[in-house]
């Protein structure tokens, strides 16, 4: 059901409202104002094989109305991960209808159309074919996932919206090491066909901590070992005599490049410190009896 008038005066008033009803009771299937307006000489909408069918007085075009594709895409991009990763599957959900491959279409929606929810079907059709303002308020569709496990076990792992810009992102966090096989599956809706999506991901072992200990852990290993003495030496005597060891060399012409050190390299060079500060100690020690 829709508004027509017999000779219309250009400018046409925008938000004609074309209604689809149910003829047993009446009841408004869906609705939408500014979408079609009908002509008394062109004729109303007619339906078949669940496809309306109508001329559109605001363009002069003559418009199918149905439930349209979707393609749903899945990737994983760090997909080889240690044991106890969290993995982000992302992807995109894309509404495919014979509409979106007008050329006008391709252009404004260069990355394709999104797919929306039911709730946002009429304000968003309205966006896409006839230039009304991006809704603010616009959802997209529920995204399920699983996966088959290194098992071959089936496990359900949750649900995602995607946006109105069409993407969406997942996060989960997998319990065995081996090879998974992620699905991304939109079941469709009364507006789109249901699509899947495969991705798969590998799951490693976790590498093994070192157990290094901290400078403050070795520095008090190396005190607690250290004999009882009545006047220990201070740190500025320690560096003191540290610095009266060393060789005498030239004054350097230039800067020296600092080299990048591993975490087993600097622990090397502390234990070489604290070992060469014992000994001072015992030197010092020895010089002051």
């Amino acid at each position: 059901m829709g508004h027509s008038e017999h000779s219309p005066i250009d400018p046409k008033p925008r938000g004609a409202p074309f209604y689809c009803l149910n003829a047993t009771n009446g009841d408004v299937i869906w609705e939408s104002e500014g979408l079609f307006r009908q002509s008394n000489w062109g004729g109303t909408g007619v339906i078949g094989d669940s496809i309306i069918a109508t001329q559109d007085t605001y363009d002069q075009r003559v418009y199918a109305i149905g439930k349209g594709g979707s393609e749903i895409t899945a990737s994983i991009k760090n997909n080889v991960v240690p044991l106890g990763s969290t993995v982000l599957v992302d992807g995109t959900m894309m509404d495919v209808s014979p509409g979106t491959e007008d050329t006008t279409t391709k252009l404004r929606f260069p990355n394709g159309v999104p797919a929306v929810s039911e709730e946002s079907m009429s304000d968003w059709m309205l966006y896409v074919y006839k230039q009304f303002s991006r809704p603010a308020d616009t959802t997209g569709v529920k995204i399920k996932f699983a996966a088959i496990d290194p098992t071959g076990n089936h496990k359900d792992l949750g649900e995602a919206i995607s946006n109105s810009y069409g993407s969406y992102g997942f996060e989960f966090k997998p319990e065995d090491e081996g090879q998974y096989m992620i699905t991304a599956t939109f079941e469709g809706s009364n507006s789109y066909y249901p699509s899947t999506a495969v991705t798969y991901l590998s799951v490693v072992p976790a590498a093994e901590k070192l157990d290094i200990p901290t400078v403050d852990e070795i520095a008090q290993t190396t005190v607690s070992q250290m004999p009882a003495y009545p006047t220990p030496p201070t740190a500025d005597e320690i560096a003191q005599e540290t610095v009266n060891q060393m060789p005498a060399y030239p004054e350097p012409t230039t800067c020296p490049e600092i080299p990048a050190y591993l975490t087993i390299d600097i622990v090397s060079i502390l234990l070489v410190v604290i070992i060469l500060i014992i000994g001072l100690y015992c030197c010092f020690v020895k010089k002051q009896k």
